[in-house]
């Protein structure tokens, strides 16, 4: 037209089928693939060796859902932001990047200063935590790409892929002769496999779209909004994380013995299921589902939703404590060995606090999608302070203390989110 090129044609996007299937079973395998090196970490060290290793899970568990997640997250909106090619901007990944690495530093520096109380005198395991948070976060931005192109198969195979990588390196160690210092490394080790291999094949979607020439992008990146979204909806997921796997941390702070924070720690790692398959990607999947809900039926729907999700959760939160309390700490036995089989109301307590925590994440997604995600900091700090206070209030052993605080908080942070959607209901819808 008068010697002007053509616009190039968009390139379409093929966004994957079942993708909800895709990420069930990648959560599903990757949860087993986890709760294998448990066992194969467990059974090879014992309780003494092992707390360490739990104290460096714990760490891993809340990098990754409080900080990565996040990160992971904002990479998903970024991506979606470029409507025609799904491609990270660069200077996005610049600073998803620079976020993980300073990340890394922080938990480094903040391993090492109290290395002794956290890893039981394995000084070195502050460094394998760095590792871990770089590894991760590799991890997480690859995910997030996969996830704003629609890449539903490839999110679960390399979300499964990272648990099954880290467990075939635990068996390789364990063969060859396990230490609680080799073994520690294994953590780091199945991350970074699976995004170096990633990386090398080749798959990250995008790649050719990154040579055509630059775009004017619906949504430009901003920096200064970049630094509020990560640093707002950190403090929500560093609340709520905290309550919810910060157990094995308390019990350092009571200074429980090692045996007692296996213990402890095993029996919140059993229950946990639910929350592993459900930051496997199901909460990214039920945002869309409540605010296609809540755009047909209207805000007024929101408090009925709301107290339907907590009546479900309160339910299934009681008859999972009483099944727990019958034949939890046996099936723990069992499965991780006879010296970290808990007590009846230790495992009735972790699993009615899990539950809870389940269906509190569940709210935090419907209140996102309806908008009011900016009040999600309240419950949840609500929850954490309320948890604080129990377990200095209450008299007893450091489990004792840590599960009736862990019971308390998850109940408080639950009602807090059901009070904050009746109050949104009442209000008008803030702008997108």
């Amino acid at each position: 037209m008068d010697g002007q090129a053509a616009p190039e044609a968009p390139r379409s996007i093929h966004i994957e089928r079942g993708g909800s299937t895709w990420l069930v079973i990648g959560s599903i395998v990757g949860g087993l693939a986890a709760y294998g090196f448990q066992v194969i970490g467990t059974r090879a060290l014992g309780t003494e060796g092992y707390a360490p290793i739990a104290a460096l899970w714990t760490i891993q568990y809340l990098v990754w859902s409080v900080v990565l997640f996040t990160v992971e997250t904002f990479v998903v909106r970024e991506t979606l932001g470029d409507p025609v090619y799904r491609v990270l901007p660069h200077e996005t990944a610049i600073g998803a990047w620079g976020w993980v690495v300073g990340t890394a530093a922080v938990v480094t520096a903040s391993c090492w200063f109290v290395r002794d109380r956290l890893f039981y005198g394995v000084d070195e395991l502050a460094i394998v935590a760095g590792a871990i948070v770089l590894s991760f976060g590799a991890l997480a931005i690859i995910r997030g790409r996969l996830a704003g192109g629609g890449r539903y198969l490839a999110y679960g195979v390399i979300s499964a892929g990272e648990s099954v990588a880290r467990s075939a390196i635990a068996i390789g160690i364990v063969i060859a002769g396990a230490s609680t210092r080799v073994l520690a490394w294994a953590l780091p080790a199945g991350a970074a496999a699976a995004a170096s291999s990633w990386f090398a094949l080749g798959l990250v979607h995008g790649r050719q779209a990154q040579r055509v020439p630059t775009r004017d992008r619906s949504r430009p990146l901003e920096a200064t909004g970049m630094v509020r979204f990560l640093l707002s909806m950190t403090a929500v997921n560093a609340a709520a994380q905290l309550l919810l796997a910060g157990a094995p941390v308390a019990m350092a702070a009571l200074s429980a013995s090692a045996s007692e924070m296996s213990v402890l720690f095993v029996t919140l790692t059993a229950a946990r299921v639910p929350i592993v398959v459900a930051l496997g990607g199901l909460l990214s999947r039920l945002l869309p589902m409540f605010a296609e809900t809540l755009g047909r039926r209207g805000r007024s729907a929101l408090p009925r939703m709301a107290a339907l999700v907590t009546a479900a959760t309160v339910g299934v939160a009681a008859v999972g404590a009483v099944a727990a309390m019958a034949a939890g700490g046996q099936l723990i036995g069992a499965f991780f060995g006879s010296q970290f089989r808990p007590p009846g109301w230790l495992a009735a307590a972790v699993t009615a606090g899990v539950v809870l925590a389940t269906g509190g994440l569940v709210l935090n997604q419907l209140l996102t999608a309806d908008g009011s995600e900016r009040w999600l900091i309240v419950p949840w700090a609500s929850g954490l302070i309320c948890a604080i206070a129990t377990m200095l209030m209450v008299a007893g052993s450091p489990s004792w203390r840590v599960g009736s605080a862990f019971v308390v908080g998850e109940l408080v942070a639950l009602g807090a989110l059901v009070t904050v959607a009746r109050s949104a209901a009442r209000q008008p819808r803030p702008p997108p």
